[in-house]
């Protein structure tokens, strides 16, 4: 009774030109391109209905680099990309695992089209140990497939679908635009005087996405301000320490729903050490503490992660090491994120893998020693994590750099 069966194929037809201009401090490249893009969407079970859709695009774009010097450069690019709606976006079939949150898709659903600015500088005095960096992004979508959320009051039906009171139905709906703007700064200079360099870094990012709330629109106004300190030795090849400070605020607004605005804090500190004591005998630790305060009763978890290791080089050229490490001494590694909407807060704790000890062999088949692994402040497992990075309220992390072709979905 609840099977559904859907069949969806695209075909991408693409070409362009393009033109480069290189002179001794600056290069130039522009493309245009025009795509077509056929959707052919076909639903065999429990019910035959097809979609049919053709998009034709231009899409231009442009790197432009410019080096002032042997230290400093500016590179600025701008790209246009298009997202097509999903398999699950385009189904009209109501998804009723949680009978509270009723999902179902839209066979009317357009594909947005995306518009990138990114500029970034950077200014490296190798002589001196100084370096600057200084990124911008700049992120708009039209066509932005959005949220149309009903909120039944009392038992309702809509269509033929059944929503007892205070559940939510939920469909995709093309809504005029959305807004991403990120930026992001560090400075780094030496500290002679204990043979070390400190990094200063701040960031800022500011996101809008518009809503449907029973029939009315709703724009939903995230926020998140970030800074930090990292102090990295230079002091010899045998001993390297790391101390670390980051603090992120996190606010979020709604237009319509302003139960929902909400602010939270997230700062966390750290300390690794790895130390080669004598004859390819070292010992590496790793301390991490996460605080948060602003989050819902029970998750304003605050804990250490301690994380430490001993171990040995050997064979020719130190190939081999083995190293027996031991990952959350104090056994209170957790997981807290919030999700912020335009219809709900939520906020999650994850069960993640404890203490635990691990013995290591590796051998390097390359011509150099085995190299030091660089891990972060959790060590080299992906569950252990510090928290939602800049500019993302769910914990995730920001996409790469989008392909220059028009090609592969655009950046969130």
């Amino acid at each position: 009774m609840l099977t559904n069966n859907y069949q969806n194929n695209y075909l991408t037809h693409r070409g362009g030109i393009g033109y480069r201009l290189k002179g001794d401090k600056y290069n130039l490249i522009t493309n245009i391109g025009f795509q077509e893009t056929a959707l052919d969407g076909k639903q065999v079970f429990p019910l035959h209905s097809t979609v049919n859709k053709t998009f034709d695009n231009i899409l231009p774009s442009l790197i432009f680099n410019y080096k002032f010097s042997q230290k400093n450069n500016l590179r600025i690019m701008y790209r246009t990309s298009t997202n097509i709606p999903s398999v699950s976006q385009l189904q009209d079939v109501v998804d009723n695992s949680n009978l509270l949150l009723l999902t179902t898709g839209n066979p009317e659903l357009k594909q947005e089209y995306s518009h990138m600015l990114m500029a970034n500088y950077s200014f490296a005095n190798v002589e001196k140990s100084r370096n600057y960096f200084l990124f911008l992004y700049a992120g708009y979508k039209q066509n932005n497939i959005s949220d149309a959320t009903y909120i039944a009051t009392h038992d309702t039906l809509i269509g033929n679908i059944a929503l007892q009171k205070g559940a939510q139905l939920t469909r995709p709906v093309n809504l005029d635009h959305s807004w991403n703007l990120r930026s992001m700064m560090t400075y780094g200079f030496p500290v002679n005087f204990i043979k070390s360099s400190l990094n200063i870094t701040g960031g800022f990012t500011y996101t809008q996405s518009p809503g449907i709330i029973n029939g009315k629109s709703n724009i939903s106004n995230a926020y998140n301000y970030n800074g930090g300190l990292i102090l990295s030795s230079n002091i010899s090849q045998n001993v390297d320490f790391t101390l670390s400070y980051n603090a992120n605020y996190y606010e979020g607004f709604n237009s319509l729903q302003t139960q929902n605005n909400s602010h939270y804090w997230n700062q966390s500190a750290g300390c690794r050490f790895n130390w080669i004591i004598w004859n390819g005998f070292f010992v590496q630790n790793d301390v991490t503490g996460q605080f948060y305060n602003g989050l819902s009763g029970g998750y304003n978890t605050n804990y250490v992660l301690w994380n430490a290791g001993v171990g040995k080089k050997f064979l020719k050229n130190q190939k081999g090491e083995l190293r027996l490490s031991v990952y959350d001494i104090l056994n209170q590694n957790t997981n807290v994120s919030r999700t912020y909407s335009e219809t709900y807060i939520q906020d999650t704790k994850v069960n993640t893998l404890k203490q635990y000890f691990m013995l290591t062999f590796t051998f390097s088949f390359s011509k150099g020693a085995v190299p030091e692994m660089r891990r972060n402040h959790h060590g080299d497992r992906p569950d252990l994590r510090e928290g939602p990075p800049p500019g993302k309220m769910d914990g995730s992390s920001p996409p790469p750099p989008p392909p220059m072709d028009g090609s592969g979905p655009p950046p969130q």
